[in-house]
């Protein structure tokens, strides 16, 4: 009796209605990320009138912006799991100092400080996500991914209603935002003598402010949470003679005997005090007492010391999934302003201003990636992303071809490209956590590769606009769309055809050899 009342000193059970109810809070709070990705981009005019700055110039502030995302996520992945409510706390205040923006030099500083809070704040959110029970995990995903395109939304109308209304109070007459930023010579020194960088900037600092209040509720709602973890700590780990029951249930069930249900046990409780969560140790469970009929996922140094096929396959998925698709993504938010009024200059004038080329941009990628984390229940996420990233090549490649010639083509291709870009990421995750465990690890190194992804493509965006125009961008992005179809696709079949082996020779514990795999 002793003995079986050791086993059931580890039961883990799933987080409490409370703690659930906070992580909901949480990721709604996400959508700030969003909200902060897409301001820049839309008052771009006024940061160049101010600071004086280039097109280039303005794109070395977010790869900084991305050196933080990485030296962030970088950080998260050497602490304790114990840190992470703590983590995402700091994260939130570091996002705040983005108003502090005084001079160019602040400028950058409060980008790379405002970058580290983004990484800490992504590696530290997909790691609490996985505190639900899997029965949850697809509202959850939801909340997460969409929240941050409807923050992307949001900063659209809002800063229309703002900047836009600020403009009609100026007396400006019936002249539109658009005419009146391109009325402002930014390289005239008596530009700030007009009204336009001190009135304008009020604006601005209003969205900033608004930033700044985001942040801090999402530092409150952080504080409550960790009350919450705390409490929800203690009664996972209590032990009711339920648990007892229930443990012994599973011990005569699985037919192993007392030395192996033990070293199963142990495996659990080794796994918990290096950060695992309660649904990756059911799994872990489970698979050993079961004999190991399912594959489990590795941790990035049993990852490492697996030389095949597989160690190709995540790269692969890292470089596509965060390297290309959230650096695409950051690019566009940043950028899209600039890009639609070069496209005016052309011999076509577009009639389109910047808030509604923004808002088919951001709604499109709010409904692309609902209707992918939907469908990724029913459809692989293989096929997703493959269907995804050949039909950004064709987009792509239209809007390179018709850019110049016709506006409601680019319009149409820029939505279905929004569309199609958007489930690139979240079916990421869904396939990497299939092979890597979900530790602050293995959630650090992907994030870490999506800072270097951002910072990349921030620089050669910057100097592909500097020196030529939009086209020679959208073929770079069509080329980077290409390559990572031609290797993708091959890549999957032969994953396919290893996996078989890949189980048998590296992950497979079998019950007649008593071999349990645990968590390194």
């Amino acid at each position: 009796m002793e003995q079986e009342a050791e086993f059931a000193i580890h039961e883990i059970k799933p987080p409490g209605t409370s703690t659930k109810i906070i992580n909901n809070i949480i990721t709604l709070a996400t959508s700030r990320q969003g909200f902060v990705s897409v301001i820049p981009g839309l008052t771009f005019d006024h940061w160049k009138e101010k600071f004086d700055l280039n097109i280039e110039s303005y794109s070395r502030v977010w790869m900084i912006d991305g050196a933080g995302i990485f030296a962030g996520a970088l950080m998260c992945a050497i602490i304790p799991c114990c840190c992470s409510h703590l983590c995402f706390g700091v994260g939130a205040i570091f996002m705040s100092l983005f108003p502090c923006t005084a001079n160019f030099v602040c400028f950058q500083i409060s980008s790379f400080v405002s970058g580290f809070g983004k990484g800490m704040i992504i590696v530290c959110g997909l790691k609490l996500l996985h505190l639900w029970p899997e029965s949850s995990a697809s509202v959850v995903i939801q909340l997460f991914f969409i929240s941050y395109s409807i923050g992307g939304m949001l900063a659209v109308q809002l800063s229309q209603y703002y900047l836009t209304s600020f403009i009609s109070l100026e007396n400006v007459g019936n002249t539109t935002f658009e005419d009146f930023i391109h009325s402002i010579s930014f390289n005239d020194s008596s530009a700030h003598s007009r009204g336009a960088s001190a009135d304008g900037g009020t604006e601005v600092y209003f969205i900033q402010i608004l930033i700044f209040i985001i942040c801090c509720l999402s530092f409150v709602f952080m504080s409550f949470w960790s009350c919450f973890c705390n409490d929800s700590t203690k009664t996972e780990n209590s032990c009711s003679e339920s648990c007892l029951d229930s443990k012994k249930k599973q011990k005569e069930s699985s037919g192993l005997s007392y030395e192996d249900f033990h070293r199963v046990n142990r495996s659990v409780e080794l796994s918990l005090k290096r950060g695992e969560t309660w649904s990756d140790q059911r799994e872990v469970t489970n698979d050993a007492i079961n004999g190991g009929e399912k594959t489990r996922r590795l941790s990035v140094k049993q990852w490492f010391s697996n030389n095949n096929i597989l160690d190709a396959a995540v790269l692969m998925f890292l470089y596509v999934h965060f390297f290309f698709a959230f650096g695409l993504e950051s690019i566009l938010a940043k950028f899209l302003c600039h890009i639609n009024t070069i496209f005016s200059t052309q011999k076509l004038q577009y009639t389109i201003d910047n808030y509604s080329v923004y808002s088919i941009f951001t709604c499109m990628f709010v409904v692309g990636r609902f209707l992918s984390i939907s469908f990724l229940h029913a459809y692989a996420s293989n096929a997703i992303i493959a269907v995804c990233l050949a039909t950004n090549v064709v987009a792509s490649a239209i809007i390179s071809a018709y850019f110049d010639k016709s506006e409601n083509m680019v319009l149409f291709c820029l939505a279905a490209f929004s569309a199609f870009l958007s489930p690139i990421l979240p079916a990421g995750f869904s396939r990497v956590n299939s092979y890597l465990a979900k530790s602050f690890r293995s959630l650090g190194l992907a994030v870490c590769c999506a800072g270097i992804g951002y910072a990349s493509f921030s620089w050669i965006c910057g100097f592909i606009l500097s020196r030529t125009t939009p086209f020679y961008l959208m073929f770079f992005i069509t080329a980077t769309c290409c390559l990572c179809t031609l290797m993708y696709v091959p890549l999957l079949v032969r994953v396919k055809r290893h996996r078989d082996s890949y189980r048998n020779a590296n992950v497979i514990a079998t019950t007649n050899s008593r071999s349990i795999v645990t968590y390194v």
